[in-house]
């Protein structure tokens, strides 16, 4: 890891600042499924929940970035990425992509995919972007469900089942690599409200 991305004592840098702009710009016109929240709330969520469990700037960048190369451009995004942040940046956004190809290959190619490769990482960086990732998806998905009920799976390429399934096994894989405990309760915990 490269000395001027290492998060020291609270403080984050400069390319943590470019990284916040970088995606600010870049996902600028998207929403969150089915809402008018920009998009850059969940990127910032994600972030902010690797930093309280003492991610490096490396690991907050990627959390901000975790999702440019599979909505917003693919392998020129990654390659984009890689010279404004470092091939470290990139590989971890890398492999939280559930694909580089556009357009996305189907919703559970994508995910069986997607759980195979994570059960074969050995960078626990990506297991902590990762989890950060999902737990946020999860707290979103159990408050829209308390405003709007289950009209929340109208938004998703998936039904509800299907969900419960992969987040189920992600889990599993979160457990086994050690990801923070404490992301782990809690999404054990959602999983188990949304399932019923």
């Amino acid at each position: 890891m490269t000395d001027n991305l290492r998060a020291s004592k609270g403080k984050l840098g400069k390319k943590f600042n470019e990284a916040l702009v970088f995606a600010s710009e870049l996902h600028a016109e998207q929403t969150r499924k089915g809402t008018e929240i920009p998009y850059i709330t969940h990127l910032l969520a994600v972030a902010s929940i690797i930093g309280e469990c003492g991610g490096t700037e490396v690991e907050i960048i990627a959390g901000l970035l975790h999702d440019s190369v599979e909505d917003q451009g693919g392998k020129e995004t990654l390659e984009l990425i890689k010279q404004k942040f470092g091939i470290e940046v990139a590989e971890i956004v890398l492999e939280c992509s559930d694909t580089d190809i556009v357009p996305k290959p189907p919703w559970k190619e994508r995910k069986t995919a997607y759980l195979n490769h994570l059960k074969e990482s050995m960078n626990q960086s990506v297991i902590l972007v990762s989890c950060a990732d999902k737990l946020h998806n999860l707290r979103s998905i159990k408050s829209d469900l308390s405003e709007i009920g289950d009209l929340v799976w109208n938004r998703f390429s998936a039904q509800k089942e299907e969900a419960i399934w992969y987040y189920r096994e992600l889990l599993k894989i979160y457990k086994v690599k050690d990801a923070p405990r404490r992301l782990t309760i809690e999404m054990e915990e959602i999983i188990n409200w949304i399932g019923g």
